[in-house]
């Protein structure tokens, strides 16, 4: 259902980036007239916005909804645990100390032998 919910998601986000492009501002031309005494048409810029307009509402509306939903039901889902957590629960072990407590180093330090002194052949500047 989230995903399906998710692709109207999607679809609705470019249909509605898509009308806010196709609309114009009300300054064109000289005083913000269109041109012409015929701007009362369905169909002239005037019209045309209009419709735009409420249609940009109508799925404005049903974004905001349809995120609604989608927050209604990933907060009802179970939380699942993340890859990232399971390994980082494998990986450390449980410590009885409490976090504020410093950690006690009980492995003892192993000592090398000394490295053998190399044989660097002296300059024979004077």
């Amino acid at each position: 259902m989230l995903s399906f919910l998710l692709a109207v998601h999607f679809i609705l986000t470019i249909s509605i980036i898509g009308l806010i492009l196709l609309q114009k501002h009300d300054s064109d031309g000289a005083l913000g007239s269109s041109g012409g005494g015929a701007a009362s048409g369905m169909f002239s810029v005037r019209g045309q916005a209009n419709i735009l307009t409420r249609l940009t509402a109508i799925l404005m509306t049903i974004f905001i909804l349809n995120c609604l939903v989608m927050a209604k039901i990933a907060k009802r889902a179970p939380a699942k645990e993340s890859v990232i957590d399971r390994v980082a629960k494998e990986s450390v072990p449980l410590q009885t100390n409490s976090p504020s407590a410093p950690l006690e180093n009980k492995t003892t330090p192993v000592k090398l032998p000394a490295p053998a002194p190399k044989n660097v052949p002296q300059s024979n500047k004077k």
